[in-house]
């Protein structure tokens, strides 16, 4: 046994680089006897000291927290705090505290994080996936279970919180390894219009302040709030491009711009001469709009903001689109969708697939051809007649 000055603290090695921490609270004085508190612990006996003597420090300040009276929600709730909110998005932050609030704490909450098992966590994702929505119940009035992409995205929210807790040595191991997780495709909930269902979409918003957010979405791919964060300065006319420097984001504490969230996201996209035309337009007449307002106009030289130039709010936006397909009874897609079509489309007309996720601001090829491969049917075919023509080889046999 390894053990610190006074005999506070000591070490029992388990296994193979595997340590028992014992640390020492002093005496409890109603009952005379000395209490104490054991971690598991794995790692080099290097480490295993340096973590003895962390506790040690820990104890004497006061902010020690035996493992055993830490539940999985009092530790979730310090790392949203600590840890969460000064690395994601606020947006992102947002969806985390939803997570934990709907989900992790009502059905995990109360377990002591050093004895989450694997298997409360299985038997968690399986309950949720029959019966986890807490809305829309079925029309037998019964529960109806969250999709297998929302039970991953909550999978992923733990994973990233307990491997926190794994790099504090709050846990030798994280529980959510030895989980299965449910299996979703990628692109398998993807809906796309068809050129002509988009060309029917553009005659429908000509007209109404739902025209230019369309047009834009179609021609550029954009994302929501890479459009909604363009400014004017962004747009070159003359050249034809538009430079995504920035995206708004919505949170419950209000509206923020922000950096892109990925350095290929920072890009510049060619646009089509109707989008060109049509933006130069657009540019006249909310001229004539300012001058209009007046004072009452807020200058903030965006390309898309509210009628009275404040920034639009992505789910203002969001609500127009679908109010306006359900009024037209136009195909069930989301503003989003129309970013799906602009990338398909492209590639159905033999747009390079490097020339398309650099468009669409993927971080990696990988990403697009994941989410799209499977909407190009006839792919394969058109490789091999390509083959076909290339070698000029007789279907019935050699030349």
């Amino acid at each position: 046994m390894d053990q610190t000055k006074g005999g506070k603290v000591s070490i029992r090695k388990r296994g193979q680089n595997y340590w028992e921490i014992c640390v020492n609270l002093g005496v409890d004085p109603s009952t005379g006897k000395r209490v104490r508190s054991f971690h598991s612990f794995r790692g080099t006996k290097r480490q295993a000291e340096q973590e003895h003597t962390r506790l040690s420090r820990a104890r004497d300040l006061g902010v020690y927290v035996p493992p055993a009276k830490m539940t999985l929600g009092e530790f979730l709730q310090r790392w949203l705090e600590d840890h969460a909110r000064h690395q994601v998005s606020p947006r992102s932050l947002q969806g985390y505290r939803d997570i934990v609030r709907l989900h992790l704490e009502p059905c995990l909450g109360e377990i002591q994080l050093d004895k989450l098992r694997p298997i409360d966590i299985q038997t968690f994702y399986s309950d949720r996936l029959d019966r986890g929505r807490l809305k829309q119940p079925s029309a037998d009035g019964e529960p109806t279970g969250l999709s297998p992409r929302t039970v991953l995205h909550i999978h992923r929210v733990l994973r990233e919180a307990l491997g926190e807790a794994v790099k504090m040595r709050m846990l030798a191991v994280n529980p959510t390894d030895a989980v299965t997780p449910p299996k979703v495709e990628r692109g398998g909930n993807l809906k796309v219009l068809t050129e002509n269902e988009t060309a029917q979409l553009l005659d429908t918003v000509v007209g109404t302040p739902l025209h230019m957010p369309v047009l834009l979405a179609i021609g550029t791919g954009l994302r929501r709030g890479e459009l909604l964060a363009l400014r004017w300065a962004d747009v070159n006319l003359e050249t034809g491009e538009a430079t995504v420097k920035r995206s708004l984001s919505e949170t419950r504490e209000g509206l923020s711009f922000k950096e892109p969230k990925s350095r290929e996201s920072r890009r510049t996209v060619c646009l089509p001469a109707f989008v060109v035309k049509a933006l130069k337009e657009h540019r006249k007449a909310q001229n004539e709009q300012r001058l209009m307002l007046g004072a009452g106009y807020q200058d903030n030289n965006l390309v898309l903001p509210s009628q009275d130039g404040s920034p639009w709010r992505p789910s203002t936006l969001t609500s127009a689109f679908s109010a306006m397909i359900r009024k037209h009874n136009l195909p069930l897609v989301r503003f989003h969708d129309l970013r799906h079509g602009h990338v398909t489309h492209l590639l159905l007309r033999g747009v390079p697939l490097k020339v398309v996720s650099a468009r669409a601001g993927h971080s990696t090829i990988a990403i697009t051809a994941d989410l799209y491969g499977h909407l190009l049917p006839g792919a394969d075919q058109q490789a091999a007649a390509h083959l076909d023509t290339a070698y000029n080889v007789p279907a019935g046999g050699s030349k």
